[in-house]
């Protein structure tokens, strides 16, 4: 599976999810859900803030060992025991060339849907929370441009928008 950019009607979806999100008084897990925007359940190419890393690709600053494609493994529940790998996981395969770092967050991004498909919504804001640090070490770092930051984290489909739905979730 190969994943492109997201088209513009997936955007329009996105953006009538996203202003009904706002409109509406209380997150729901699958607003959260869309917000991360997994891509085997938004659609080809992602939605969210999987979409706005996929399309800064070239903001990830190719450093000494870049990956060549990017599995990104799905867990589809929980282990018998804290950091026990007796869970199943299905695997997605983002085919192209990309920052070592790029191909990590597209795994913490899955991880964060994961966390919300099990109900475990205060595990899923944690993981997000330190997303969004990780990417501001990145530009502090030098790899990840400030543009790029910007573009990933910033606005409604970026991955503060998803920590903001995951913190409403947690808190009501």
């Amino acid at each position: 599976m190969k994943f492109k950019g997201a088209t513009s009607a997936k955007f329009a979806v996105c953006a009538a999810l996203c202003a009904a999100f706002g409109a509406a008084q209380a997150a729901t897990a699958d607003q959260c859900r869309q917000a991360v925007g997994f891509p085997v359940f938004s659609g080809e190419g992602g939605s969210g803030a999987w979409a706005r890393v996929t399309e800064n690709t070239r903001a990830f600053l190719l450093g000494r060992h870049p990956v060549t494609s990017c599995v990104v493994e799905y867990p589809l529940g929980e282990g018998k025991g804290k950091g026990k790998p007796d869970t199943a996981y299905f695997s997605v395969l983002v085919d192209g060339a990309m920052a070592k770092e790029q191909c990590n967050a597209y795994g913490e991004l899955a991880m964060i849907d994961s966390k919300l498909s099990l109900i475990k919504f205060q595990d899923a804001l944690d993981k997000a929370s330190a997303l969004s640090a990780k990417l501001a070490t990145l530009r502090d770092a030098g790899k990840l441009t400030t543009d790029g930051y910007e573009a990933i984290v910033t606005g409604q489909y970026g991955v503060d928008a998803m920590v903001g739905c995951l913190t409403e979730l947690v808190t009501q």
